[in-house]
């Protein structure tokens, strides 16, 4: 299994510590009511338990320099465990990918950086990805951490999109679903519908569309030019997207981004021509810092982009 991988300043993990610190200080009543807590304690069950953390100094050198009893806590805990893992580097490794512009190297990390909220709303909007300083992050936590499960209703009329699609950035989204694009006539309350929920959110990069489906070779060209139809409103967007017709999945029904694995039993197809809900289902949603999501998502990726390489990448926008 991969451990979910995050990117950190060294100058943040210590206003992390510095943090911990503080609140380890309170009384437990004080705790309770702290509303930092959890979210500091749950980062610091993914710091000594279960994560990949590349830090932009070498720790052992900077903490020669620097005595911080928390990190010492943490390079100990990364040598005894096999499952905490701590990559340094001498040199601002960091700061040459933010330079060389080399995020989409790392598609399904998280970068906490020493930046202000101004620089991590701009960044994040423009790479689609996680890029952010420490007290938005913190604030990201729940959206990441928490799985949670819903069924829908048929008679719900209440359901939108927004219901299974968390408000984190993402800059590629993979759907897996064989009959997303069977009826025709249920492209506009559906795929394009979902298609156009997530693009008022107004991104600024580069999103990469991989739909996995049931469907004649033949009609996938038509599939193409109804979808960039039913989306012209986003013609300024630069929008790429391939379909694949499934030969290798046979039951998965999947949206994955870049940090979330949403799985339907019976498929993204809610709604009827009229926008009616017809279908009930059970929803997952599960963000990249749950157990295993990380490998699920970076593992299915892969598959799907090794088996995409005989498909044409079309532009619908942009």
């Amino acid at each position: 299994m991969l451990n979910p991988e995050i990117f950190i300043q060294i100058s943040v993990l210590e206003q992390h510590f510095q943090n911990w610190c503080r609140i380890d200080s309170l009384t437990s009543i004080e705790k309770i009511d702290n509303k930092d807590y959890l979210l500091i304690n749950r980062l610091n069950e993914l710091l000594f338990n279960s994560i990949n953390l590349i830090v932009d100094k070498d720790i052992i050198e900077y903490i020669d320099t620097n005595p911080n009893p928390y990190l010492n806590r943490l390079i100990k805990r990364s040598t005894e465990r096999s499952s905490v893992n701590i990559d340094s580097w001498k040199g601002d490794f960091i700061c040459d990918i933010i330079k060389e512009d080399r995020f989409s190297d790392f598609p399904n990390s998280i970068f906490i950086l020493d930046i202000s909220d101004h620089e991590s709303i701009e960044i994040s909007n423009k790479i689609g990805q996680i890029i952010c300083n420490y007290s938005i992050f913190i604030s990201k936590l729940p959206i990441l951490f928490n799985p949670s499960s819903f069924l829908t209703d048929r008679y719900r009329t209440s359901f939108s999109w927004s219901a299974i699609f968390p408000k984190i950035e993402f800059n590629r989204i993979l759907i897996i679903d064989n009959y997303l694009l069977q009826d025709k006539d249920k492209l506009n309350t559906n795929i394009i519908s979902f298609l156009t929920f997530i693009l008022k959110r107004r991104f600024e990069s580069e999103i990469n569309i991989t739909i996995v489906t049931y469907i004649d070779e033949r009609l996938v060209e038509n599939r193409i030019q109804l979808i960039k139809d039913g989306i012209i409103n986003f013609s300024n967007y630069k929008i790429k997207l391939i379909i694949l017709p499934n030969t290798l999945i046979e039951h998965d029904r999947a949206i994955i981004t870049n940090y979330h694995f949403i799985s339907s039993e019976k498929g993204f197809v809610f709604f009827n021509q009229k926008g009616e809900m017809n279908t009930i289902t059970k929803i997952n949603i599960a963000g990249v810092l749950c157990y295993n999501i990380y490998s699920m998502i970076v593992d299915k990726t892969k598959q799907i982009e090794k088996w995409s390489v005989d498909y044409p990448v079309k532009l619908i926008a942009g």
